[in-house]
This record gives C-alpha cells, sequence and structure tokens, in this order.
C-alpha cells in the first residue's frame, strides 16, 4: 500500500501465495483418499469408497479452514497506515 498497491491488490496477493499450496494439498489428499478408501472399504458402512459428496464435504471443509486462516493477516495487512510501514523498514 505505501508503493502504491491497492488495497484489493495486497489481498489477493496474500490469497494467491497460499491458494496454490492449499489447492494442491486437497488434490493429493483426494487422491490418497480414492487409494486409501480401496483399502479400508470393510470399515465403510453406509458410504462408497469413494463416496464423492464425501471427498467433495472434505475439499470444502479444508478450503472453508484456509479461507478464515487468511482472514487476520489479510485484514492485517490492508489496515496498517503507509507511514507507518514505511517508518518501520
Amino acid at each position: 500500500i505505501a508503493l502504491g498497491a491497492s488495497r484489493r491488490r495486497v489481498a489477493l496477493a496474500a490469497v494467491g501465495g497460499t491458494l496454490v499450496p492449499v489447492l494442491g494439498g486437497v488434490a493429493v489428499g483426494a487422491l490418497v483418499a480414492l487409494a486409501i478408501g480401496r483399502l479400508v472399504r470393510g470399515f465403510l458402512f453406509g458410504i462408497s469408497a469413494v463416496d464423492p459428496v464425501s471427498l467433495g464435504v472434505a475439499a470444502g471443509a479444508v478450503l472453508v479452514v484456509a479461507a478464515l486462516a487468511w482472514v487476520g493477516p489479510i485484514r492485517r495487512a490492508i489496515s496498517i497506515e503507509p507511514s507507518n510501514s514505511l517508518r518501520l523498514e
């Protein structure tokens, strides 16, 4: 912000830097869940080993938690006064 970036641009940069690892983790987790689901099929009652609804809910929960984790740092980054930021550096 002190160097001319808008608050929206700062927020997008904060989210963009962590969105790729979060989506990568969700993708890898889904693949591992599909692979392990076949191994634990005997322990599952009432759902399929590759139930798309369960996998979707789990992926959605991870994305919601990641979004909640972004709120604090983004609010802090966009609320700092540019003059204070320059003075601290």
